[in-house]
């Protein structure tokens, strides 16, 4: 049984050695005495443990404290860890009492008052959950430590690896143990497993006999030891007989000789330690006997109380799917009158972990300065360091560790980089989070919150960043799902969510996450899951809709020029869904249409309208059939052609709302303001092809922003190049833009005359506004594609060769040079004197410094200016590292630092440190350089990257004194050491070396008089 106690013990004593073989007789019993019952048809499936009793000399030493995350054949060890007999033969039977509340297969252990976590069926399903269970145990400081076992034919399982790789990167408390029988039912692998291919690292794994117990005692008690030391994960690979068939459906005879059988018989652990204890003298065969017996007839007595134990209620099958409802407090966040989804949703990630430190947020990209692909934890990592975690490739592991950090007690809130990206996590998703409520009787939970970026309407997206599968996650009890359109909506149901008691999956449509909308409710309210909200009251025809396709549905009713009452229904929680409204607006209205993203076979849709049909009253009211808009059956395309194509589109909707308003109520199509006609000229696609045209002469051609990227629906424009009057060439650059994510020129597309801005420098555009005009030369066009009226034209400009040159990767070269270091260090002295507190410090010295040798050096502007940064060296930036609290760095801009007096440098340095401490970012598109340096931490050299647009980046290390030989002998010279990374592509190395050396000349040769 688990102790309290803490300390190891280094030898058991007779005492516990005689509890050993009580605990292994205990467990050997009972799977014999269920073997029985099989026989005589009284259960219907066991599993034995049988050959495995050796493993709960591992229970020696664990405390009450600590957590086991059992494999199915772990009988003896979860009786170690205080289990009864009594309870197991109660799931043995399936009854009410048991763990699982008769809802689990024998042999799948449970606990909550023993620590013993709720296994599933799937091998190796239960590894990532305990690594997020150690993971809690860490991040609070506690004492306990996490001890999982599995079979070895789980260790070729995907979560097996991962596991390994996250309990080792993270350095968590936390035994694994592989019981090796050599044989998967009737599949040999001794040869197969990792660690007999050579996959595994032998030297991070101990080999025991699993037939010997106090192998495995001594192995696991120094295991345990250094864990509890800090010393991270530790495994034991055991090899271990399997006396039994795999399982009462199974007959081991069949593929086992008699020969293999006789040998297993002979590793026998319980037979083993018999023998060994008889032999030492510690126990006679007669008083082995004499236990043996008393054992047994313990066994058959608690299962004969099981038997007669109350089974399950049938009403209560539905009991535990979920928890109680959340009543949260409202949150004091304030949301901005016209804010965006993305802020309001970072707002309320704010708020959450300022109120309550057990939120955690782990997802790849979530830490600052990325702050997600999306910019949801936009400044969450720098403020709250110890509550935010990237995390790797691999989004079982992200659901995983989910699941066992909520049943540990932290509230995730986790992000999926993209909800196209769940398939390799769906083993965590339908087996662990959608079902430990229900299959642990409420003893164990996991609530949470994992949110993922979904759906299409953005162009480009492909395959696998455009998919709306929310039926998918539906189709599992156990999961709530909603879908926000608004950005208050949003950051309530996020808020709701984070305080519930349920696994909660929040999609959020990409194309509205940059969405500003207006007239928001100035305070956050917790939305309730399971409402929906009526955005538009109407009698004629009820639409329902969520997500992206809410969008949709408004514009759809806007084109009806308000002559038809619609009423709007946003469904916002698909699960659970809001009956009581849609039924509601329904039996008014008569009339019901949903649209939706996903595709129409076994979709939301299909399964609102099934249920409401089966309502007689609702059914006998409706004046036409209810109808669903879906994405077509297929997949999304990377051509923004398949994409509308696929989707539901606003001309599509609108034409099947006056279809169905016309029909039986004396109201004609020929009323409403979009007539069938128009509708059907116009086309149901809302893409068309315009090849068939051919440019007139004199023609005035818009320049639009083009798509830039998924989710990116703004940028600045940094600077205009072509000037009214300028003769341009197709190809040609004529301004660049900055987004969150990089710099892009936006060229002509066609030959003429270039005629005018209808934007300025530093202004925020959108996707597909128009920003410039061209009177074009009479020429054909490319093949372009266009959409109506109300959607931004896609495809009519493309991102040129030297914006997509300018992403690729970098061809990075290095060069180091010493620069001596006492002129500025005598220069600052004598200032600081002079001038005290406002004297100039060394960083903004030798950043003045950094600044004349771009000034005077003739290879760094030639690179700069075939990098596309212009000849003129007065026009470029320099950028440096600022350092920030809690570690943090920001990159602050001087603009135009060259060809400033030292006065006017000095201001617009400082005014660049103001702005980047202040988390405002500036443009870097004119920067050809970036100054980074470590002095303070002490670091003499490091290798920096290089960012584009930026042609390099300049390491300045710490200053320090080197033996320099001379003449006279040795003496010292203090120096730093200059590290120029620079992009091969532009400049090369003598250039380099040219441009470093100027740089060392410029900081030795500095004087007091460039002060002045």
């Amino acid at each position: 049984m688990g102790t309290s106690e803490t300390e190891i013990q280094t030898q058991l004593s007779s005492e516990e050695r005689l509890e050993l073989l009580q605990l292994m007789l205990e467990s050997r019993h009972g799977d014999l005495r269920e073997e029985r019952l099989i026989r005589q048809g009284k259960g219907w499936f066991q599993i034995s443990g049988a050959g495995h009793e050796a493993f709960g000399a591992i229970g020696k030493g664990l405390t009450s404290h600590d957590y086991l995350f059992p494999y199915y054949r772990d009988r003896a060890l979860v009786l170690s860890k205080g289990v009864t007999t009594q309870e197991l033969a109660l799931c043995f039977f399936a009854k009410k009492a048991s763990s699982s509340r008769g809802r689990q297969l024998p042999g799948h252990f449970s606990h909550r008052q023993c620590n013993v976590w709720s296994l599933p069926s799937p091998v190796g399903a239960h590894l990532l959950p305990a690594c997020g269970l150690a993971w809690g145990l860490k991040l609070d400081g506690n004492s306990g430590l996490v001890v999982v076992t599995t079979g070895e034919g789980a260790a070729r399982q995907g979560d097996f690896h991962e596991a390994l790789c996250f309990a080792h990167e993270h350095c968590l408390p936390m035994l694994f143990v592989v019981e090796d029988n050599g044989i998967s039912i009737s599949s040999r692998n001794h040869e197969s497993t990792p660690l007999a291919l050579g996959v595994l690292a032998e030297d991070q794994w101990r080999r025991a006999n699993g037939s010997e117990v106090e192998s495995i005692w001594s192995v696991s008690m120094e295991l345990l030891s250094e864990i509890r030391q800090g010393g991270g994960p530790r495994c034991i690979w055991a090899e271990t007989p399997r006396l039994s068939s795999h399982s009462s459906a199974d007959d081991h005879r069949q593929y086992l000789s008699e020969e293999e059988l006789s040998l297993l018989l002979q590793a026998d652990p319980v037979d083993r330690y018999k023998r060994l204890l008889i032999s030492e003298g510690l126990v006679s065969e007669k008083e082995v006997d004499a236990l043996d017996q008393e054992i047994r007839q313990r066994a058959r007595q608690d299962y004969d109380n099981a038997f007669s134990a109350e089974d399950p209620d049938p009403n209560e099958n539905e009991k535990d799917v979920f928890g109680g409802p959340a009543s949260p407090e409202i949150p004091s966040i304030a949301l901005e009158s016209d804010g965006r989804m993305l802020e309001a949703v970072n707002k309320v990630f704010h708020t959450a972990v300022e109120t309550n430190p057990d939120f955690i947020f782990f997802g790849q990209d979530v830490e600052d300065p990325k702050g997600g692909v999306f910019k949801l934890t936009k400044n969450l990592s720098e403020t709250y360091p110890k509550n935010v975690f990237n995390a790797p490739v691999a989004e079982s592991t992200i659901i995983g560790v989910a699941c066992g950090l909520a049943s540990y007690g932290k509230r995730p809130v986790f992000e999926l980089q993209f909800v196209d990206f769940v398939a390799p996590s769906w083993n965590q998703v339908a087996t662990n989070l959608s079902t430990l409520r229900w299959r642990s009787g409420g003893d164990w939970a996991c609530p949470m919150v994992i949110y993922a970026p979904y759906g299409a309407y953005l162009p480009a997206g492909g395959p696998w960043h455009s998919q709306a599968n929310e039926a998918a996650f539906a189709h599992l009890p156990g999961l709530r799902v909603v879908v926000p359109s608004t950005p208050s909506d949003a950051a309530g149901l996020f808020w709701t969510s984070m305080q519930g008691n349920d696994p909660v999956i929040i999609l959020l449509p990409k194309h509205l996450l940059w969405e500003r909308k207006e007239e928001l409710s100035e305070m956050v309210e917790a939305v309730p899951l399971g409402t929906a909200e009526i955005r538009r009251l109407g009698n004629d025809l009820t639409v329902v809709a969520w997500g992206n396709c809410m969008e949709i549905a408004e514009q759809a009713i806007h084109k009806l020029s308000g002559q038809a009452s619609v009423e709007l229904i946003d469904l916002r929680s698909l699960i659970p869904w809001d009956r009581e409204s849609v039924n509601s607006s329904i039996r008014k209205t008569r009339r019901i249409l949903i649209v939706q993203e996903d595709v129409p076979s076994c979709s939301i849709g299909q399964m609102i309208l099934s249920e409401l049909i089966q309502d007689s009253e609702t059914w006998g009211s409706l004046k036409t059939p209810p109808l669903i808009i879906s994405r077509k059956e297929t997949h999304i395309g990377f051509n923004p052609i398949y994409e509308y194509d696929a989707l539901p589109k606003v001309d599509q909707v609108a034409e099947v709302m006056a279809e169905m308003i016309s029909c039986d109520n004396g109201i004609s199509s020929q009323t409403l303001s979009m007539k069938s006609k128009e509708i059907n000229e116009m086309g149901s696609n809302a893409i068309s092809r315009e090849s068939e045209s051919t440019m007139e002469d004199d023609e005035v051609i818009a320049i639009l922003v083009p798509t830039l990227g998924e989710g990116i629906r703004n940028a600045r424009i940094v600077s205009l190049a072509s000037k009214p009057g300028d003769s341009v060439t197709r190809d040609d650059p004529l301004c660049e833009i900055e987004t969150d994510k990089a710099v892009f020129p936006i060229e002509a597309s066609v030959d003429g005359e270039f005629l005018e801005w209808l934007v300025e420098e530093e202004d925020e555009v959108g996707v597909g506004q128009e920003i410039a005009r061209i009177h074009a030369v009479g020429i054909s066009p490319a093949e372009v594609v266009s959409t109506d009226k109300d959607r931004a034209s896609v495809g009519t400009v493309v991102l040129s060769p030297e914006a997509l040159e300018r992403m690729s990767e970098v061809a990075r070269s290095t060069l180091e040079m010493e620069a001596g270091w006492s002129a500025i260090r005598i220069a600052r002295e004598i200032a600081k004197e002079k001038l005290g507190s406002n004297a100039p410090t060394p960083s903004m010295i030798g950043t003045w410094c950094v600044a004349r040798a771009m000034e005077v050096n003739q290879a760094f502007a030639a690179a700069a200016k075939v990098a596309g940064f212009g000849p003129d060296a007065g026009a470029y930036d320099l950028g440096f590292a600022v350092a920030l609290e809690n570690d943090g760095l920001e990159t602050a801009v001087i603009p135009r630092a060259c060809g400033l007096s030292f006065t006017e440098f000095r201001q617009r340095y400082v005014d660049a440190v103001d702005l980047a401490r202040s988390g405002k970012s500036a443009t870097k598109a004119r920067t050809p350089l970036i100054i980074s340096s470590l002095g303070g931490r002490g670091v003499r050299t490091a290798v920096a990257v290089v960012a584009p647009p930026s042609i390099g980046t300049l390491f300045v290390g710490s200053s320090h004194w080197e033996p320099e030989g001379g003449p006279d002998g040795m003496t010292l010279r203090e120096v730093v050491r200059l590290n120029l990374a620079f992009d091969h592509r532009w400049m090369n190395g003598v250039g380099a070396a040219s441009f470093v050396a100027d740089i060392r000349d410029s900081m030795e040769k500095f004087d007091l008089t460039e002060l002045d």
